[in-house]
């Protein structure tokens, strides 16, 4: 052999392991085939579909695509189609996986030979899953959201009138137990109000740091006498849970509604375990579960032997007003509240169930590192009205009336406009005797924090109460941060209203 061969054949030979080393080492499962039939496969190809090379050589390709999928394979090999497309693969031992195929024709040995790599995108698709589930409860949150602010404002007017008329009728009668009635109504209709506020992460919030066994031990009797005696709730507690930062309100409302639903899923009765640890979830905990963010969370368990949900059910358990119950038995509001105060925290949610075999519902609340636990605040303060002067600004002509009778009644003397720029209109006549500014912090055109920022200018000192029934971000809607005034979630009773503008009042500046 000339030298000039032999040089040649070392090139070949090493550019055929170059080769054979990349083809090695993709993440991709690589095969080269000749009118369908299998002529070499990569380790990755040994991996991912278990045949050894021996196994795989002479085998159609077709053979590693479940039957469903192979006539569209067979399209794509006819068409010459390098573009990538989605099938099922199937393993030798049976069992299926998503998986994403681009084909390219090349010439070896002057033979077209055809080289097809098959990517695992079980992740991916997970993830892409996930990603549409989510975009489609944040669409139908943003419209329980805006449902809620209306339905607010209405609740407000009725509320309003009730408390005022009750004033009004003789104790005992006949009339005030019809009130009576209208409100506890009102305020069933508020409280769902709530829930969808939870839900589209609107609800006004006052988070604090607490410790989760704590809230449980001291829920622990209630929830056993609301349950019911032939259900028990055993709570195992993690060794040095740390603390979380949440509304306990809303701490108690997760854990109240996550064991009613596991009541109702044991009609013949049983246990529902409740258990606490600290638990951190790493990047190997992240890459084998989509729905899973690295870091130090404090775990809240809510499991059940219950009846189980099927897999459709699973798919819609979070969607609002979705229930497996019976007409008249449930709102639907239960697990889609739970979703939205977790989405309101930055935790997580993850719920695996098994028909006949029960349910477990796992909540990750993101663990803070100081315990500097709020102190509750003292009782209430006997309610007293005054004499200074008061800007209401509040776009619904029923909310905007109930408050004007309330606070002149009170004894305040009350201007008022109808949105922002109304107020911004008369300010000028009589902004030097305004003592305290009540602004509706949503209304079209100019609304609350830029109609204050625009009164401010003029007195620079006016002091601004903001009302909402809809909060954006789950705190003050759309006041920008460090500029959380004070403010009175709707609907609010007549007392509060009166309650905070005369705390407000009383401040020195």
């Amino acid at each position: 052999m000339s030298a000039d061969s032999a040089d040649i054949t070392s090139a070949l030979r090493e550019s055929e392991e170059r080769y054979r080393g990349l083809s090695e080492a993709s993440f991709e499962a690589i095969f080269l085939s000749e009118k369908g039939v299998c002529l070499a496969q990569n380790l990755t190809a040994e991996k991912m579909f278990g045949y050894s090379t021996d196994e795989a050589v002479g085998r159609m390709g077709t053979e590693w695509i479940v039957p469903e999928d192979r006539e569209l394979v067979m399209q794509h090999m006819m068409a010459g189609d390098e573009d990538p497309y989605n099938v099922t693969a199937l393993r030798k031992d049976g069992s299926t996986f998503p998986c994403e195929i681009q084909a390219k024709m090349i010439v070896q040995g002057g033979q077209p030979v055809r080289v097809t790599a098959l990517r695992d995108v079980t992740r991916s698709t997970a993830l892409e899953a996930q990603l549409r589930k989510a975009q489609k409860l944040e669409a139908v949150g943003l419209l329980a959201g805006g449902v809620a602010h209306d339905f607010n404002n209405i609740l407000q007017a009725i509320q309003g009138y009730v408390e005022l008329a009750l004033l009004e009728v003789e104790s005992g009668s006949r009339v005030e137990a019809d009130l009576r009635e209208i409100k506890i109504g009102a305020d069933r209709a508020s409280t769902l109000t709530r829930q969808l506020l939870t839900f589209s992460r609107g609800q006004l919030l006052t988070p604090q740091v607490i410790d989760p066994n704590e809230q449980i031990q001291g829920l622990l009797n209630l929830l056993r006498r609301v349950i019911g005696e032939d259900i028990d709730v055993a709570f195992t507690t993690g060794e040095s849970v740390g603390s979380v930062r949440i509304d306990p309100g809303q701490f108690e409302q997760i854990l109240m509604n996550l064991c009613l639903n596991s009541r109702d899923a044991m009609p013949r009765g049983g246990v529902i375990n409740v258990r606490t640890a600290d638990v951190v979830l790493d990047a190997a905990f992240v890459e084998a579960n989509s729905w899973a963010r690295e870091g130090r969370y404090v775990l809240l368990r809510v499991s059940d032997p219950g009846d189980g949900m099927d897999e459709a059910t699973l798919e819609r358990i979070l969607e609002p007003f979705f229930t497996t119950k019976d007409m008249g038995q449930g709102t639907g509001l239960g697990l889609s509240t739970v979703y939205g105060i977790i989405e309101q925290q930055a935790g997580l949610l993850h719920i695996e169930s098994t028909v006949g075999e029960g349910t477990c519902v796992s909540i990750y609340l993101p663990a803070v590192d100081r315990d500097d636990r709020e102190q509750p605040a003292g009782g209430d303060e006997t309610v007293v009205g005054g004499t200074e002067t008061l800007l209401l600004v509040e776009d619904d002509d029923s909310v905007r009336e109930i408050a004007r009778r309330v606070l002149v009644e009170a004894g305040y003397t009350v201007h008022v406009a109808t949105d922002g720029d109304d107020a911004v209109r008369r300010f000028g006549s009589f902004a030097g005797s305004i003592d305290l500014t009540l602004l509706d912090l949503v209304m079209p055109n100019m609304g609350g924090q830029e109609t204050a920022a625009e009164l401010q200018k003029t007195n620079p000192g006016l002091k601004v109460l903001y009302m909402s029934g809809y909060s954006m971000d789950g705190q003050h809607g759309t006041l920008e941060p460090g500029e959380e005034g004070p403010l009175l979630q709707k609907p609010y009773e007549t007392k509060v209203l009166l309650k905070k503008v005369r705390a407000l009042l009383n401040e020195r500046d």
